[in-house]
Parts: C-alpha cells; sequence; structure tokens
C-alpha cells in the first residue's frame, strides 16, 4: 500500500503530508534522525533531511512516521539514493495511519522573526509551526519558561502574539545559533484566522 491509494476511514490524499515534519530512525541501530517530506510518489518518498552528524546511506532500512492533520503515516522504507540532505526511500510494505501522537509540525523555515522579552529584542529565523507552537533559530540563550512577545512572517503575512520559551539549546552545527520552541498562547484575532490557515497552506520548498 503507498501514500496514495490507502483506504482508512477519515483519510484524504498523500498531499496531506507534505511538508510535514518526518521523524525517521535507522533499523539497524535505532539512530534517530528528522526531516521534511518533500514529494510522495506510489511507493517512493523524498524527504529533506535535518542537520545530522551521522549519515544515511543506500540499503538503510528506516522506520518513519510522519503526523499529517488526521492522523500518523508510519511505514518502513529503503534508502535508494542520498544527496547531501536529500533521501529517496521506497516504502516496504504497508503504510499505517495511526492516531495522531503530536499535532504536525508544518515546514516554514527561513521566515525573519523577533522575540521580545524585558528590555530584549531578539532576531530569529522560523523553522516550523503548528496549532500551538512556532519552532526558532535565535542569535542568543533564552531561559525556558521565559514569557515572550513574538513578531514573525510568514506567506499570509505578519503574525504576531504571545507565548513562553519551552525549550532553548546550542545548535550543534554554529556556535553563534540556538534552537528555540515556543508555545504560543496568544494571537490577535486576525491573526488566529491566518495562522490557522497556514497550517494548510502549501510551503516554500527551501
Amino acid at each position: 500500500m503507498s501514500f496514495a491509494n490507502f483506504n482508512a476511514p477519515g483519510s484524504h490524499q498523500h498531499e496531506l503530508y507534505i511538508e510535514r515534519r518526518a521523524r525517521l530512525q535507522r533499523v539497524d541501530d535505532n539512530r534517530p534522525f528528522h526531516g521534511w517530506v518533500e514529494e510522495v510518489r506510489d511507493k517512493h518518498v523524498r524527504v529533506r533531511l535535518g542537520p545530522s552528524f551521522e549519515k544515511l546511506s543506500p540499503g538503510d532500512h528506516v522506520s518513519v512516521e510522519v503526523a499529517g492533520k488526521e492522523h500518523t503515516a508510519s511505514f518502513v522504507a529503503e534508502v535508494l539514493l542520498t544527496a547531501e540532505w536529500l533521501l529517496e526511500l521506497e516504502i516496504c510494505g504497508e503504510v499505517s495511519l495511526l492516531p495522531r501522537k503530536e499535532n504536525p509540525r508544518v515546514n516554514m523555515f527561513g521566515e525573519r522573526c523577533k522575540v521580545y522579552f524585558g528590555e530584549v529584542e531578539m532576531n530569529a529565523i522560523s523553522v516550523d509551526i503548528s496549532e500551538r507552537g512556532l519552532g526558532l533559530v535565535v542569535t542568543g540563550n533564552i531561559e525556558p519558561g521565559t514569557q515572550v512577545e513574538f513578531e514573525c512572517n510568514s506567506q499570509l503575512g505578519l503574525l504576531g502574539g504571545k507565548g513562553v520559551i519551552l525549550y532553548c539549546k546550542a545548535d550543534p552545527f554554529s556556535q553563534y545559533r540556538f534552537r528555540a520552541g515556543l508555545e504560543v498562547t496568544e494571537l490577535a484575532d486576525d491573526d488566529q484566522e491566518r495562522w490557522t490557515l497556514l497550517q494548510d497552506f502549501p510551503a516554500t520548498p527551501w
């Protein structure tokens, strides 16, 4: 079974998984990876990996989970081709549609953002969004639990609101950056509508 022809009750087309976060685990050693689903064609899936010191190679088998709007798609695939951060996978066997474990995270990489707390104004770049979350690359460390205000550019215009920092950790690939997760606690009414629309909005690939 492929994404294109699964028929679980309430499921939709495989497009619901494009530009959604994928969690991968190499079968041989349980090594975790993550990335974004770029394309699905029958039993073939293209994934753009996030930065990692570990590498996957053709012939490796990985278990994959992708949180969509209604279900989490779960399958095992073989790595056919690697090219820098891109993976070409071939699905082995069935695609299972499971209850969602988390809100789907939608790729929104590279939009300019600002975070405000106390007297600090910090520049940031968006990574992804979810129903109540925003992933960021920030230029300084922010203590988890910090209440912040934020502005974020998007394909639907400038969005703003309030939130709390859930985590902030050093980026292992750059000594000048930090990866932060923000729980969105408040949005203006018109921004809430656009934020919801962005959960289904076609993302612009890298």
